[in-house]
């Protein structure tokens, strides 16, 4: 298969937008923040803190393309309790304060949208912020039709933090960006080429945030390197496996789901689409020509994504052979004779992933990736493997090792075996480290009598 990881990450580059990165909102708001503040002051009102919200301060905003416009969302923090005001007053204060700045401001549900002719607006989210008996921070955002509501936007930004902890290592030389920032965006670019209006058919920011987390169990490595394409497969097929609509709750109040404004025909819409980019995922990943694999990757993610120019065959051997012949070196290595073949039929329809640790001597147990640096003999290994498949479902995993000191032994190994059950969605398998070679375990998800889902071999290296 071809290698896009840099061009995935060039692609990255190109469309990610950071509110720092954006002199011109900066400006805007600025010249907005001051211009509220004087009317509050002039008129004696309670004045704020601002804090910055939304996909800016989360980091995972992109450039918009034409018909699409730059937002940033702006929390107005005023310390007061909300049985001073009624929420419609102290909305009524900061649009007063901003209403003739630009030819277009509106009230709406949860802010006071400020529209600039050159495509931009800025949403002011108001709350009252106070200490409750019990010395916690109480958050109470005006809504335009509700009044006042429970919000919490610092936990918010809080669990997306909590979030990242999981993509450690896994940040871009251009950007300093991990893989979970940059798979939301590539997404969020990939739906505004998709549907390139401002539509209630195209969930939020948040909402794909969600997503990337419900469906993404931790960063996905190969060779050590991350693996985006890998990673964007992983979540279209988990998307499109959703049985009814995709519904995910905010984690902070008022817990409301985050795609529930999106009609049943849209999600459809969307589920649909979903689908049909996993399949085209699949064929990219499948592309031995990096090339075509771009052009592929363009046609979905539009003008940014980049195609790299051809390279001149020489004498010796073209780029071209050279992928295939370590394409069939790789098949090579894992047809063994005594490999058994799945004892199911195969109708792949889900994933399954596989992570692992050693513990050796007693130590601690170390996390350790497929194909890795050799590990020693008399360890003991234990794999984990997770699957977005529907429960109830059986997990086999497949053994092979290989080398002659296993054959000596008279203990090659290809058979299937059942693992522990940890609980829905995670089984366990434990080995240990015996002979000197290169081997390898896969689990297998079945239900009903047919594998939904299977790892990929994940080889143990034994010096």
């Amino acid at each position: 298969m071809a290698y896009i990881q840099n061009y995935l990450e060039q692609f990255h580059e190109k469309i990610r937008m950071d509110y720092e990165l954006n002199s011109i909102l900066a400006e805007k708001r600025d010249i907005i923040l001051n211009r509220i503040r004087d009317y509050l002051k002039d008129k004696g009102k309670p004045s704020f803190q601002e804090m910055l919200q939304g996909s800016y301060i989360m980091k995972t905003g992109v450039k918009p393309i034409e018909n699409l416009g730059y937002d940033i969302d702006v929390a107005l923090r005023l310390s007061i309790n909300e049985n001073d005001y009624t929420a419609s007053e102290v909305r009524g204060w900061i649009y007063d304060a901003v209403k003739d700045h630009t030819e277009k401001v509106v009230s709406k549900g949860p802010c006071i949208r400020v529209i600039y002719k050159d495509g931009y607006h800025v949403d002011l989210v108001t709350y009252a912020v106070h200490e409750n008996i019990f010395k916690e921070t109480v958050f109470k955002l005006a809504h335009k039709q509700n009044g006042w509501k429970d919000a919490n936007p610092q936990g918010l930004l809080d669990y997306v933090d909590n979030i990242m902890t999981q993509f450690k290592d896994t940040e871009d030389s251009a950007t300093k960006t991990n893989q979970f920032r940059r798979l939301v965006r590539y997404i969020r670019r990939w739906d505004d080429e998709s549907l390139p209006i401002e539509s209630g058919a195209k969930p939020s920011g948040l909402a794909y945030i969600l997503l990337v987390n419900n469906l993404l169990n931790s960063k996905v490595i190969n060779d050590n390197k991350s693996d985006d394409l890998s990673a964007l497969i992983q979540i279209c097929n988990g998307a499109g496996l959703i049985s009814g609509r995709i519904s995910i709750k905010k984690p902070t109040p008022e817990y409301e789901d985050v795609f529930g404004k999106i009609n049943n025909d849209d999600m459809d819409g969307l589920k649909n689409r979903l689908k049909a980019l996993a399949v085209i995922l699949e064929q990219v990943d499948a592309e031995s020509d990096e090339i075509k694999a771009c052009q592929l990757m363009k046609k979905h993610f539009g003008r940014d994504f980049p195609i790299p120019e051809a390279k001149k065959s020489n004498s010796f051997e073209t780029i071209g052979s050279f992928l295939r012949n370590s394409l069939e070196k790789t098949k090579s290595i894992f047809a063994v004779s005594h490999r058994k073949q799945p004892k199911w039929s195969v109708n792949i329809e889900g994933r399954a992933n596989i992570t692992a640790s050693y513990i050796c001597k007693g130590f601690r147990p170390q996390q350790f990736q497929s194909d890795g640096d050799p590990l020693p003999k008399k360890c003991s290994l234990q794999f984990k493997a997770d699957t977005n498949v529907s429960w109830p479902y059986e997990v086999y995993w497949q053994v092979v090792n290989t080398g002659d000191e296993a054959e000596l032994a008279n203990s090659l190994r290809g058979d299937f075996y059942d693992g522990e059950y940890e609980r829905a969605g995670r089984f366990v398998r434990k080995e240990s480290t015996l002979y000197k070679g290169k081997h390898w375990v896969e689990c297998f998800v079945v239900k009903d009598g047919i594998c939904l889902a299977r790892s990929g071999e994940f080889v143990v290296n034994i010096q």
